[in-house]
């Protein structure tokens, strides 16, 4: 049986008995494909891995039956598509500096079809295709704006996706686009119109991180970079994304609907949301953070979460970290253990 306790706010299992190298959810299962598919169960049991891919891969995207995974590198060119653990084919990103940010990719389930979402061919260019057959359902002429696409999520309804990348400084910044829409007319993937009203001014806030709280609305998450002190910042008023701090933003009406900087003031980090009332923030520790005020709800000081703020990571040494919001949980590889917390 795992080591359990509870607190007022969570309740935490501790798994042991192997050094994850990736982790993803299936159903109640914890997955680590970087190790070969060793998998630990519910009641703590872990049944060991079955193959060896023989590459360095590190991280791993799912689908929400678990049916197919994307097995890749974090900060390299390849990657592998797996339909249930075994190899689809072999998939590869652009080299332009892949060397400092995170591979982009998600899958998408819909009714039994999955589709693909990556990079195949250049940093600015997503291309939608069809997981089992392989077909590219966006072909198009290449002409993207330079946005280096980063940090892949799909809106909990599998509506939308989100980009969390950033351009040419490097400054952060997050996009979004409709997939229907963009099945319909791929033109749509090489617009960056779906972006908050301030994104990408280098003179406010960067949007470090984002994670969606619903089919329309997506959390931002401000960086490190204080604003610039000129005339430009003083003529966008208030309602805004500040530095270390977090904005609901409203991707239809492309509008702000709530602000807070929580305290005490940091780096955010990787998102996990808790419900659309609160969130989970990774920088450094797991901490929750109510979405009303800023509020520190409870932090999990002892458990190390990495430095992660932004796509941007180069060689930083970041543990295997799994994020389920619908059973608003998370599993954070520490050492040879792995720690899943359960907000309550």
């Amino acid at each position: 049986m795992p080591t359990m306790s509870t607190s007022s706010h969570y309740t935490q299992q501790i798994y042991t008995g192997h050094k994850a190298l990736s982790l993803v959810w299936e159903g109640d299962d914890l997955v680590d494909w970087a190790s070969g598919g060793v998998r630990w169960h519910p009641d703590g049991t872990m049944s060991p891995g079955r193959v060896d891919y023989a590459f360095r891969f590190n991280m791993a995207v799912s689908e929400p039956k678990g049916e197919y995974v994307v097995l890749y590198s974090r900060v390299g060119t390849k990657g592998l598509l797996l339909r249930r653990g075994e190899i689809v084919r072999e998939l590869n990103r652009s080299c332009c500096h892949a060397e400092a940010f995170e591979y982009p990719v998600a899958l998408v389930r819909r009714e039994d079809r999955v589709l693909l979402v990556h990079c195949p061919s250049r940093y600015h260019h997503l291309e939608i295709e069809d997981a089992t057959t392989g077909e590219w359902l966006t072909s198009r002429p290449a002409q993207a704006g330079p946005f280096f696409h980063s940090r892949l999520a799909v809106s909990p309804g599998g509506r939308s996706l989100l980009s969390a990348g950033w351009v040419w400084q490097p400054w952060s910044a997050v996009v979004c686009y409709d997939l229907d829409e963009a099945l319909r007319n791929p033109a749509v993937l090489d617009s960056l119109e779906r972006s908050a009203p301030t994104t990408r001014n280098v003179s406010l806030a960067e949007e470090d991180s984002a994670c969606w709280l619903s089919d329309d609305e997506v959390l931002l998450a401000g960086g490190d970079e204080e604003d610039a002190k000129d005339p430009e910042v003083a003529t966008r008023g208030e309602n805004r994304l500040k530095p270390h701090g977090l904005a609901v933003f409203h991707v239809r009406e492309k509008t702000i609907r709530s602000l807070c900087v929580p305290e005490p003031r940091g780096r955010i980090g990787t998102m996990m949301p808790v419900g659309t009332t609160h969130v989970m923030a990774f920088y450094q520790y797991p901490r929750l953070i109510r979405l009303s005020d800023g509020a520190l709800e409870f932090s999990l000081p002892e458990l190390r979460s990495g430095t992660q703020a932004s796509s941007i990571v180069g060689g930083k040494e970041l543990p295997a970290l799994a994020l389920d919001p619908v059973r608003k949980r998370f599993a954070l590889a520490q050492g040879e253990k792995v720690h899943v917390i359960s907000v309550g």
